[in-house]
């Protein structure tokens, strides 16, 4: 008898199928318990601990280094370094894939940047941060202003690599802003550029006005006591002064956040440059062309950062008015009683014979006992004392 293959095969087949539905209804998932198993080694196999010997490794080591030139997933190479140098490079290379316009953008990038940036940048950039107004008593370097020109004309991707490397003064944020929020923090510093202005606005009467000289006033003691109002006054004179468009300029760029004008912050103090190179000839250009490039040896290690949006014109000004600190001091007499107004106004003054400041001590024995009461009747104003 010949036997159907194909249909015994069909057969078979249908009693399987039907044999493996009952054994399903039968058993019934039950997602709340492990179904069983047969090789339990699939199942159970034995985990080492990460430092635990293990034979199965040459090294006898159950955590193996990664092979060379293995990268973590969502891993992304950045090949800049901090400081001023790189981040011209990544200026000229790294553009920000944000809209700098769109209100979500920005809105995280405030959040950002009062969280990490304002306390030293200030609420609004200006460099009047609580952390930078530790400056004022002589223990944290100035914070430029990010509204300044200097500021506006750096590009996006210079700013980027500060947060993430940091620079001179400025540590490193990449640790606390994520890649995204540095852009968008980028975005919120470029908004307030274009909405605020540089100086913040001011809604007070404004203050008696000040000799124009510098914020430190000497008061010199007179040898014999004079009457005040027959003491001649002689205002400082700026003509001329190379200074005063010289300090113009630095308070815009900058330079206050490594040099002051007596002291030595990051970088030397503008009176020790002014020693070490006035008078010297064609001093000016070789000094333009430093503060241009950048550069370190010096005075010190610390590199001194590359200024290249800073033109020649305003770099010979600057220069100029740093050398122009070597020479003596243009006087001025000032009354008593203008002394009084100067100190009123937030002109600090000072007595040289003694060292020490003149201030509500000064100005109490003048209103209690009068003009002629105080002995120093002469004021002795620098001209170029300015401080920054």
């Amino acid at each position: 008898m010949k036997v159907d293959k194909q249909g015994l095969l069909n057969v078979v087949l249908a009693v399987v199928l039907a044999s493996l539905l009952g054994l399903f209804l039968l058993l019934r998932t039950d997602t709340q318990h492990r179904n069983e198993y047969l090789l339990k080694g699939m199942v159970e196999s034995p985990a080492a601990q990460d430092f635990a010997a293990n034979p199965y490794f040459a090294n006898g080591q159950t955590l193996q280094l990664p092979p060379d030139g293995t990268l973590p997933q969502g891993y992304q190479p950045y090949h800049y370094a901090g400081g001023p140098v790189d981040s011209l490079k990544a200026g000229e290379v790294l553009k920000n894939p944000f809209d700098a316009k769109d209100p979500a953008i920005l809105e995280r990038g405030a959040e950002v940047f009062q969280r990490d940036c304002m306390p030293c940048h200030g609420a609004e950039g200006r460099g009047d941060g609580p952390v930078s107004m530790v400056k004022r008593d002589g223990g944290f370097p100035g914070v430029a202003s990010l509204l300044s020109d200097h500021a506006k004309s750096i590009k996006d991707g210079y700013i980027y690599n500060y947060i993430s490397r940091g620079g001179v003064l400025m540590p490193s944020y990449g640790a606390q802003v994520l890649p995204a929020d540095r852009w968008k923090v980028v975005a919120y510093v470029r908004h307030l550029q274009q909405t605020l202005p540089e100086e913040a606005p001011t809604t007070e009467a404004p203050a008696p006005a000040a000799p124009e000289a510098a914020s430190v006033t000497e008061v010199a003691p007179a040898a014999t006591a004079l009457p005040a109002a027959a003491v001649p006054v002689a205002e400082a004179s700026s003509a001329g002064d190379p200074w005063k468009p010289a300090l113009a300029l630095i308070q815009k760029s900058d330079c206050l956040g490594c040099h002051s004008v007596d002291k030595k912050v990051v970088g030397p103090a503008y009176r020790d440059v002014a020693k070490r190179y006035a008078g010297k000839p064609g001093i000016v250009a070789v000094l333009v062309k430093k503060v241009k490039l950048g550069g370190a040896g010096n005075w010190g290690e610390i590199p001194m950062a590359p200024h290249p949006n800073l033109s020649d014109k305003d770099l010979t000004i600057i220069i100029k008015g740093i050398l122009s600190l070597s020479g003596g001091h243009a006087m001025a007499k000032h009354s008593l009683k203008q002394v009084i107004a100067m100190i009123h106004s937030g002109v600090p003054v000072r007595c040289p014979a003694v060292g020490i400041g003149v201030g509500p001590a000064f100005l109490a024995l003048a209103d209690r006992d009068g003009e002629q009461a105080v002995k120093p009747a002469v004021v002795q104003v620098p001209s170029r004392e300015a401080q920054p």
